[in-house]
């Protein structure tokens, strides 16, 4: 397996460029639901859903520092069925994610290249993709080393963006509070709630290389705890003195009217291009960081039987899992052909329903092995536990309310979830089943006995 490689500041550069990656893509939850409802959004969503999410990603993996994380957490707390089920759900919603960030880097390219053609973006997104697979074929140390420089240069282009805006900050930026016209609040709610969720999403899936992180007990509760707070800010700084300084929200799109267009009115055609720069950095970054805990996932199960064991093959210097990031690899190449309109919503429903078996799996083995050691426990015993996951649970369930009772057809969007839910449990039958023998615990029982 891979060395123990990552320490705290590329750990907290791969947690960023795993859930964020700068304040792009928040142009819907501005627009949809107005600029003090989706300024309210930006910080009451990482409250309500990051910290919940962050505080039982730093438990687990200081419990059970092992690759594959959150898969194998589920399926030692749950058992091998939803063990699968966790590691598949996740891996399908991937399929999407991971083809958005080629897509949207070619997206921000056509600013400095207006005439390209399709098959050019198609392998514009193909160089996004295997530039990637190279580095993190060197393992999770190169892939954090590029990460801290990415995030240098994303975050020097978006406080430039707030540094020359805030002078040019003629009223405050949360008015109005809503956005008014004729959709329903509840309508504009469900849209802000669906992109902001979606843009902090992804703290639990650094758990998946966990076992490369040097000294996991110290270094991921601190690195949370920083990531947590880095994204918020660097979210609401340039969003906050845009707003402010410019009266367009309303026509704010996250594929014409970006962020970058925004910069090039308020202040000159430079600073969209150094946004639209910064934005492909962070787009190819998102997708480089993402990539090392995607191919962990079907390593790790096919480790445990419920794969093809060709999967489990690794690099005879680096311990890379090769053959998992060519699969992932190939699979994100060909969806980069499907367009991503309302995916978001299949996307964070799905993510929602994975987060809850974790957070049942932390509960059982709260009671089912307290003798287990732990470096980092949630706070506030079993009330903070009880408040962490009724705040996750309460979060999810007002999203599928307004879901549901948002855009007339959003049940479609429900449905597909539904359809993809259901191929865990096929899948699990055809194969898994067929191959019970091979999916034994015998890796966490030994991770079990060390560290009691």
């Amino acid at each position: 397996m891979p060395k123990k490689q990552l320490t705290l500041i590329p750990l907290i550069g791969i947690i960023y460029f795993t859930v964020s990656g700068g304040a792009f893509g928040l142009e819907n939850v501005i627009s949809g639901a107005g600029p003090g409802l989706g300024l309210l959004l930006l910080i009451i969503t990482p409250l309500l859903w990051s910290v919940p999410i962050a505080l039982v990603t730093a438990e687990m993996a200081t419990m059970l520092p092992i690759d594959g994380g959150y898969y194998r957490w589920v399926y030692f707390g749950l058992g091998r069925f939803w063990g699968f089920q966790e590691g598949w759900w996740t891996w399908l919603y991937t399929f999407v994610d991971m083809a958005i960030y080629p897509v949207v880097f070619t997206t921000y390219l056509k600013y400095f290249f207006p005439g390209m053609t399709g098959w050019q973006q198609w392998l514009m997104n193909l160089v996004v993709i295997f530039t990637s697979l190279l580095i993190n074929w060197r393992g999770a140390k190169s892939v954090g080393s590029s990460a801290v420089i990415a995030f240098i240069v994303v975050t020097a282009a978006f406080l430039l963006l707030s540094v020359i805006g805030i002078v040019k900050m003629t009223h405050v930026p949360w008015q109005p509070l809503v956005p008014g016209g004729e959709k329903h609040l509840s309508e504009t709610l469900g849209l802000g709630l669906s992109a902001v969720m979606w843009s902090y999403m992804g703290w639990d899936n650094v758990s998946t290389f966990a076992g490369e992180v040097k000294n996991p007990g110290r270094t991921f509760p601190r690195a949370m705890l920083w990531a947590v707070l880095l994204v918020t800010v660097l979210y609401l700084l340039p969003i906050g003195v845009a707003l402010g300084a410019t009266n367009t929200w309303r026509e704010w799109d996250s594929d014409n009217y970006t962020i970058s267009r925004v910069a090039a009115e308020l202040v000159a055609p430079w600073l969209g291009a150094v946004i639209s720069f910064a934005v492909m950095f962070s787009n190819w970054s998102l997708f480089n960081s993402q990539l090392l805990y995607t191919s962990r996932l079907p390593f790790t199960m096919a480790e445990d039987g419920l794969l093809p064991k060709v999967i489990t093959k690794t690099h005879p210097r680096y311990g890379t899992p090769i053959v998992s990031l060519l699969l992932c690899a190939t699979i994100y190449s060909v969806f980069t052909f499907l367009p991503f309109s309302k995916l978001v919503i299949i996307d964070v429903l799905i993510y929602s329903i994975s987060l809850l078996l974790e957070f049942v799996a932390l509960i059982r083995l709260r009671y089912t092995h307290p003798e287990m050691l732990r470096p980092f426990k949630i706070p506030g015993g079993k009330l903070g536990l009880t408040v962490s996951f009724c705040s996750l649970l309460l979060f999810a369930t007002v999203f599928v309310g307004f879901t549901l009772t948002g855009e007339k057809d959003s049940w479609i969007q429900v449905l597909i979830v539904a359809g993809l839910l259901l191929t865990g449990p096929l899948v699990y039958w055809a194969y898994g089943k067929l191959n019970r023998e091979a999916g034994k615990v015998e890796w966490i029982q030994n991770v079990v006995a060390v560290r009691k």
